[in-house]
């Protein structure tokens, strides 16, 4: 089945433009691919960024396996001017969030409301429309 990434792409324009602060997202493969991406003020190419993804995601795994605390859900980097966040999106993909200073609850419950729409558009399956919450 083909991946509406038109959809994709829609859902984190919206996701990006209606949280404050953020300023990029990517919706990466599995394998570490990237799907689509919206880093309109990230000055990092896709493939970087997917790249990192993917090496975040395995040292949480490592992590993970090694005190036996089960499936990753969500790995997050807090920086000084800000904060990127990796988010499991079902088996096949994963979310990356790259934020400038942000109110982290606000930021991983909009994170966690457009997960459902991305696993549903991944699916093939209808989801209503992301309107976040600035």
């Amino acid at each position: 089945m083909a991946i509406n990434t038109s959809k994709l792409y829609t859902i984190l324009q919206n996701f990006v433009s209606s949280v404050k602060n953020v300023q990029g997202a990517i919706i990466v493969s599995s394998e570490g691919l990237p799907l689509v991406s919206y880093l309109p003020s990230v000055g990092v190419e896709d493939e970087n960024v997917s790249a990192l993804s993917t090496i975040m995601s395995s040292i949480g795994e490592n992590i993970s396996s090694e005190f036996n605390q089960g499936v990753v859900e969500q790995i997050y980097v807090e920086s000084e001017k800000g904060l990127s966040i990796l988010s499991t999106c079902g088996v096949d993909a994963m979310l990356f969030v790259i934020t400038s200073e942000v109110n982290k609850g606000v930021l991983l419950m909009e994170i966690q409301r457009i997960i459902p729409e991305i696993k549903a558009t991944m699916e093939g399956r209808n989801w209503g429309n992301y309107i976040g919450v600035s």
